[in-house]
């Protein structure tokens, strides 16, 4: 990176970054680890594709993998798409229209042959216009916008790192900014769309591999070994201090949750009950088909259950002789339990749930 060279300081920043992130992002059942993959991928190889005019086949294959794997893989497409019409625009590509109309032609192609029904039954557009109707009755995401400051903290360290990066850039090295600026947007631009989304960190943390790469990029054109060995041991630091405090955290948080799955379990076997995780809590608990997901949403404060793919409120006429289960994650219910629950459910308080009993 320095002189074509990759420094010992910017190895060291990108493998505790990579440990930190994968310690995240592939400790639970979702997909979001592998959209940071394939987002490492698409900002390299676009790179290079804009900046040295190498193949785009590279590129094309990792965005189509990353549509595959999330729906939110279309928003790293559309970063790509501004990113190709800034450096347009700019005239700094070195890419042809023609270039660009065929790798767009390619991945469509890409994307139909592993999922036909994004296109021909218009399935990707679905998802999105469901998930953004559900967003505007304030159904959808109910819990992320108690989460964004959290959130937001978790990712100041390389926030900072990276806006400090930027204007070393282009105050010493601006012969150097086209080649990592496209890290540096794309990864802002992901950042700033899922925060308000994030129903847990998995969400948003894709956004940390591009802009530890531009930070580890960044840092690689600073001459002095030393300073750079400097903050990248810094960084170091400050990662694995994270780790390790998330970790504690983390594991105290499972063993606490499990004993309350244990204590629901019987109580569950042979009642009708609306949770709060549902899904989770069915999969620990043998599947059981009486638990239905709940909805705590905020805003007008409403509790709903999904049927037939929409959203039912839950009236105390439907809560009645059923229980009640929400996560204590769910900060803002605290403030609500007496409007939302009926007098007649009785309070078993433990220490990861609210358990209502309203037979």
């Amino acid at each position: 990176m320095n002189g074509g060279n990759i420094t010992t300081a910017a190895i060291i920043i990108i493998s505790c970054v990579s440990i930190w992130m994968s310690s995240n992002l592939f400790n639970s059942l979702h997909y979001h680890g592998w959209i940071a993959v394939w987002f490492v991928f698409v900002c390299w190889f676009l790179t290079n594709w804009l900046n040295e005019g190498k193949s785009g086949i590279p590129l094309v294959i990792s965005l189509a993998l990353a549509v595959l794997t999330l729906e939110t893989g279309i928003f790293i497409v559309f970063y790509t798409l501004i990113m190709i019409l800034a450096f347009a625009y700019l005239k700094i590509k070195t890419t042809s229209w023609r270039q660009i109309i065929f790798a767009f032609i390619l991945l469509v192609g890409l994307i139909m042959l592993g999922w036909e029904g994004a296109f021909f039954r218009i399935s990707l557009l679905k998802i999105f216009g469901q998930h953004l109707y559900r967003f505007m009755l304030g159904q959808e995401y109910s819990g992320a916008t108690q989460r964004l400051f959290g959130g937001f903290i978790l990712l100041t360290p390389i926030f900072l790192m990276s806006i400090v990066a930027l204007i070393f850039l282009i105050k010493e090295n601006a012969k150097h900014t086209k080649k990592w600026i496209v890290f540096f947007v794309i990864g802002w631009l992901y950042a700033l769309t899922m925060l308000p989304l994030s129903i847990f960190n998995a969400y948003f943390l894709p956004a940390v591999g591009p802009l530890t790469i531009f930070v580890a990029g960044t840092l690689s054109l600073i001459s002095s070994k030393w300073v750079r060995l400097s903050i990248a041991s810094l960084a170091v630091i400050l990662l694995l201090s994270t780790l390790i405090t998330k970790s504690q955290i983390n594991a105290s948080h499972d063993i606490q949750f499990r004993n309350d799955l244990d204590w629901v379990k019987d109580k569950l076997k042979d009642r009708e009950s609306f949770v709060d995780g549902g899904h989770v809590f069915r999969f620990y608990l043998d599947d059981n088909q009486l638990i239905k997901p709940l909805n705590v949403g905020t805003g007008k404060d409403k509790l709903a259950t999904r049927e037939g793919g929409r959203y039912v409120l839950l009236g105390e006429d439907k809560i009645q002789g059923k229980i009640l289960i929400i996560l204590k994650s769910r900060k803002d219910f605290e403030q609500n339990q007496e409007e939302l629950i009926p007098s007649s459910c009785k309070l078993y308080e433990r220490t990861t749930i609210w358990f209502y009993d309203c037979g």
